[in-house]
This record gives C-alpha cells, structure tokens and sequence, in this order.
C-alpha cells in the first residue's frame, strides 16, 4: 500500500512534525503492517508517545508484534510495548451488566 510506504517513509524524515504525520496515517491505516512500522516508531523517543496512542488506538491487529517486542533489548521498548498490551486489553473488556436490584420486602412495604 502506498501510504504505508509513505508513512514508513516519512518516519525517517528529519522533520518532527512529518514524522508525527506519519504516525498518524498509519494509525488511520490500522492494520497489521501499519502496527510493525509503528512499533519500530518507538525508538524515535520524539514520536515515541503519538506511537504508543496509535498502537493503542489500533488494538488487537498490534499484540501480537508488541508480544515480540517484549523481547527487545531495550528495556524502554519492551517496557512500553507491555504498557501498551495492558491498555489494549483494558480497553477491550466489556464491562459487567448488572441486573436491577430488586427490593422485594413485603415486610417494608416494598415489592
């Protein structure tokens, strides 16, 4: 896809502001390939944290490569990319339904 591969691309540009571009056209893409060149994006402490929020914003397509980013040898890669795993999973659970209470007291005069 040619945005991918403008996006991956721009990321190498000198210019912040066209790597944070890019950052967020790929998280617009939000595929699996579009999460690879994000994950890379995490040594570039400058889009280090737009890249986290993409990543996050993309979800499940990302885990499995930030579970191999969990091995990087540096530390602040890998502990970001189980920071990011944790809020994607947190963000998927679905919160509980709880049914109403129902107050069903014939001796209070309730129910």
């Amino acid at each position: 896809n040619i945005l991918e591969f403008r996006g991956l691309e721009s990321l190498d540009n000198l210019d912040v502001d066209v790597r944070h571009a890019a950052v967020a056209a790929l998280e617009k893409i939000g595929n699996k390939r579009a999460a690879r060149t994000l994950i890379n994006a995490l040594n570039d402490w400058q889009v280090r944290e737009s890249a986290t929020e993409a990543l996050e914003k993309i979800g499940k397509p990302a885990v499995s490569l930030l579970n191999q980013a969990l091995k990087n040898q540096d530390p602040e890669i890998s502990q970001n990319a189980k920071n990011i795993i944790a809020q994607i999973k947190l963000a998927n659970i679905k919160p509980v339904k709880h049914e109403k209470f129902i107050d069903n007291c014939p001796a209070c005069g309730r129910g």
